[in-house]
């Protein structure tokens, strides 16, 4: 505690004996000694010792806070994740245009076979069924005659048809009573964190496939923001703590002159001038701040 130290040298020594003297654990006639200046004794509008100042806090500016954090720390980190949704969407895009240029490349052979414009889709469809020679062989292997095969195939796609739609209709119905689940799921989540924001959330690779899997959102959630809600939670726990230490020091501040109140036996001797303090008087203090107690003087 160097700066009571240097505090208490400039002060000159008012009745100190010599290097053996007591702590002063009481005063004249078993009095209880208090240091520094008391609550009631401080002077009107000045603050009490160790009180703390409340201050209104600035509404928070999260458009700008988004914009330091991705182009400050996390920027490599944003810049990653936005490039990795560009690759994705590009090779779903490559994807599709592989397979729109094989079945161009199909309709060309189709339209040079049957003198169809391969653009006209319809046209090469009714081409294709209309191609007799075709129907015969078919038909022929088939031990069926040409109107016989024509209704089967015809029967085999309606049958293709209804069979895909019904398909459909059951993906539809599944997807909505996960999406109703995931809902309600990200409601409750956000009585816990109150920024979760579930379509934010599906631009994360990572919960994306944590919930295809099954995973709960809350799970899903926990899991891809781990080290952020650790981090959060560390941060939480230290300033509660640091809270309940403040509130002990004010609540031990403030009990010898609850006591004092309260117990009109029990007398209190107050030194509240730095001047006067002995030796055994500094050594005391030093102990009391020392364990977490806050002492301050005029």
């Amino acid at each position: 505690m160097e700066y009571l130290r240097h505090i208490f040298m400039l002060a000159p020594e008012s009745g100190a004996g010599t290097g053996g003297e007591a702590a002063p654990d009481a005063g004249e006639h078993g009095a209880e000694i208090v240091y520094g200046v008391q609550p009631d004794t401080a002077k009107s509008g000045q603050p009490e010792a160790g009180a703390e100042q409340e201050t209104a806090e600035a509404p928070r500016d999260k458009k700008a806070e988004w914009r330091k954090l991705i182009e400050g720390d996390y920027k490599e980190e944003f810049q990653n994740h936005t490039q990795g949704i560009i690759n994705k969407r590009f090779r779903e895009m490559k994807g599709l245009q592989e397979q729109n240029a094989e079945l161009g490349a199909l309709a060309v052979k189709l339209g040079d076979r049957y003198g169809v414009d391969p653009r006209d889709l319809k046209g090469l469809a009714a081409a294709i069924d209309g191609d007799k020679g075709f129907l015969r062989d078919q038909a022929d292997k088939a031990g069926l005659t040409v109107d016989q095969y024509r209704e089967s195939q015809e029967m085999r796609r309606e049958n293709a048809y209804y069979r895909q739609m019904r398909e459909q209709q059951e993906q539809a119905r599944i997807r909505d009573e996960i999406n109703a689940r995931w809902d309600a799921e990200a409601q409750e989540l956000k009585k816990i964190y109150p920024n979760f924001d579930l379509n934010r959330e599906f631009e994360n690779q990572q919960f994306v496939e944590l919930l295809k899997s099954g995973i709960p959102v809350e799970k899903a959630y926990q899991v891809a923001h781990y080290d952020e809600l650790v981090s959060g939670a560390l941060r939480f726990a230290v300033n509660e703590t640091k809270a309940q230490v403040a509130n002990n020091i004010r609540a031990r501040n403030q009990r010898p002159m609850e006591g004092a109140a309260n117990a009109s036996a029990a007398a209190v001797t107050v030194k509240s001038d730095v001047k006067k303090l002995t030796k055994a008087d500094r050594e005391e203090i030093a102990r009391q701040v020392m364990r977490g107690k806050t002492i301050t003087f005029s």
